[in-house]
């Protein structure tokens, strides 16, 4: 018996899901993974042995996703313990997008972001991508921020801090401590939230911090106001989809930190290179074999408590400096792209042919 026609539904962006839905051939992290899983179970390996080997897990070779530069693979949940069988449970989506009751995805991104990976995944899957992103209410779309109540941007030098509420350092605690250490160390006043139900915080950082004028550290904050308030200037970020979305709409120049899954191929990292409204951080990148410590751009990932301090501090230089506002300028014109193809656009379009997509 057929199924009923289906449409999936993937919080991500095209080029990120490019990456993961592709043929191995094209570079698809799934399909790559599931082969090499396949491989060892028929030569009588222990199943959770395969998935735990061959998850995420960085091979050095280049990688070359439409839309994007061509990099040695992507550091994908170095910094996050994944079980075996967490793996077991999402890679079946690769069959299940390709199977032929799948008639298309549905991407809660902008098209108008990355239009080369947008054709480039309808190509490879066959299907309707439907991108239907950003989606924020109309007094948002307008403008309307009460939490942002004023216009000068000298008083905007708040750099807000979260790495999402799902993921955090778990394997590598010290580099928080890094962050929060410079950003003390530079006099920025910060707000870091930490709500992950995995995050480990020291102990003794945090009652460093804790009396400090400058610093307000919380487990849980409202993002939405936090990144509208009128004090924040900046977010440094994992880089999540709705984190993206939400500084692109507050026009925050952002310091990307990806953590995992699609946050390395999420727009804020992809437009530090095309769009240039954010700083992606190197120092910190994380790959689960330690002989891959060079980017294909030719940045030699040195890891140091040195080397990753001397990269933040030049990183809070550059965003509180005549850099950090142009970045905002051009989060601004981002952000009326977005809002143009929400209003008339791709996003429109596609929404609206969301509606009527079985009849």
């Amino acid at each position: 018996m057929p199924l009923i026609p289906l449409i999936g539904f993937i919080p991500s962006n095209a080029a990120a899901t490019y990456h993961t839905l592709a043929r191995e051939e094209n570079g698809g992290s799934f399909a790559r993974m599931q082969s090499l899983v396949d491989e060892d179970i028929v030569r009588g390996r222990d199943v959770l042995e395969a998935y735990a080997e061959h998850g995420f897990k960085t091979e050095g070779i280049v990688k070359t996703i439409p839309g994007l530069s061509s990099k040695f693979d992507w550091p994908n949940f170095a910094t996050i313990p994944m079980p075996p069988q967490a793996l077991m449970s999402i890679l079946p989506s690769y069959k299940a997008v390709n199977d032929s009751a799948t008639k298309g995805l549905i991407c809660p991104t902008s098209a108008d972001l990355e239009l080369e990976a947008v054709e480039a995944l309808e190509k490879e899957l066959g299907k309707r991508i439907y991108m239907v992103g950003p989606q924020f209410p109309d007094a948002v779309w307008a403008g309307e921020h009460p939490e942002r109540k004023a216009k000068n941007e000298d008083d905007r030098g708040v750099i807000y801090v979260s790495l999402g509420s799902l993921f955090f350092l778990v394997l590598r605690p010290e580099l928080i401590k890094y962050i929060l250490e410079s950003l003390k160390e530079s006099g920025s006043p910060f707000v870091f939230a930490h709500a992950s139900g995995i995050a480990q915080v020291p102990q003794e950082l945090l009652d460093e911090l804790k009396d400090d004028e400058n610093c307000c550290v919380v487990k849980f904050a409202p993002q939405w106001d936090v990144v509208n308030h009128e004090a924040t200037g900046y977010f440094l970020s994992h880089c999540g989809s709705n984190s993206t979305a939400e500084a692109m709409i507050a026009e925050l120049p952002m310091v990307c930190m990806p953590l995992a899954a699609d946050q390395g191929e999420s727009p804020p990292c992809v437009i530090s290179e095309i769009y240039k409204v954010a700083i992606d951080l190197k120092q910190v990148k994380t790959f689960t074999k330690p002989e891959f410590n060079k980017l294909y751009d030719g940045t030699v990932i040195v890891g140091t408590e040195e080397a990753i301090k001397a990269e933040l501090k030049e990183t809070w230089n550059k965003i509180r400096g005549p850099e950090g506002e142009a970045m905002r300028q051009r989060m601004k014109e981002l952000k009326a792209t977005v809002k143009k193809s929400w209003g008339s656009g791709r996003s429109k379009k596609d929404m609206l042919a969301l509606g009527t997509c079985f009849e």
